[in-house]
């Protein structure tokens, strides 16, 4: 960034590389385009399996498509700029990215949100959670996030609190009402450990961002580590989705195995 009071000028580069913007650059490209790619992994897998046509389906796609889009932008926009440092960038270009990246990233805080609660009604309130998560009412809170994009993402942190909340209802749930193994409430939850689990990422994340951007004089290794673990939180929020459901890992050892075999028989066939 430019030290200049010029309009805009902030969004050129400097005109010369440094070793740091290398390494800054390489390092932003390489794990926010991870970050994309397996946010569009998360998003095809929930569009193939039908245990994610549900609300928790509904609301953990729309929080990832605001991380893809987020993601592209750094990977795509601000990488390049930062191992460049091109200084005839058009004005209109970094706005565009900033706007963006701000909408969807603020919307992804949101369902953040919107998914604990989700995961909080279907421990508590089994009996309501088709009644209160329609179909149609999915799609209204969707499209009411979307629209109603503002500095309520600053709330994010609520969702630490629904989740506790959640997690003090299973363990009545479990130790208190002994309730029996049931297949519906495991897999609630499993998406409950999914949710709560990158909620916490996020909020270290976010947390050690502002402690940061805060200080005076902060060692340019910190501001390097903090922005990094935004987005490696973003990259873990992809991930959560493969490391907690096994019926995603038996589908893509299912895939594989036939693409292998199908592999084999074409390389057989053909030296026959």
């Amino acid at each position: 960034m430019n030290s200049s009071f010029e309009f805009g000028f902030e969004l050129q580069g400097r005109g010369e590389v440094t070793s740091q913007d290398i390494a800054v650059g390489i390092l932003m490209f390489v794990i926010s385009t991870t970050a994309v790619f397996l946010g569009v992994a998360n998003v095809f897998i929930i569009h193939q399996m039908e245990m994610f046509h549900n609300a928790f389906g509904y609301f953990w796609a729309s929080r990832t498509v605001g991380e893809i889009v987020t993601n592209s932008a750094n990977a795509f926009y601000a990488a390049p700029i930062t191992l460049i440092q091109p200084t005839d960038v058009p004005i209109s270009w970094g706005i565009v990215c900033y706007i963006l990246t701000f909408v969807f990233a603020v919307s992804s805080c949101l369902f953040h949100n919107i998914v604990s609660l989700n995961r909080f009604v279907a421990v508590t309130y089994a009996c309501k959670y088709q009644q209160l998560f329609s179909k149609k009412n999915c799609i209204t809170i969707i499209i009411a996030v979307v629209l109603c994009v503002s500095p309520v993402g600053a709330f994010f942190f609520v969702c630490i609190f629904v989740d506790l909340g959640t997690l003090i209802r299973i363990v009545y749930l479990r130790k208190v009402r002994k309730i029996i193994k049931d297949k519906k409430f495991d897999r609630d939850i499993r998406f409950f450990a999914q949710t709560s689990v990158q909620n916490v990422i996020m909020v270290v994340a976010s947390t050690f961002v502002v402690i940061v951007n805060n200080r005076v004089n902060v060692k340019f290794g910190l501001r390097l580590a903090a922005f990094n673990l935004l987005l490696i939180s973003q990259l873990t929020n992809s991930l959560a989705l493969f490391v907690f459901n096994p019926e995603i890992r038996a589908r893509i050892r299912i895939k594989i195995s036939e693409f292998r075999g199908s592999s084999l028989f074409g390389h057989t066939a053909t030296t026959s």
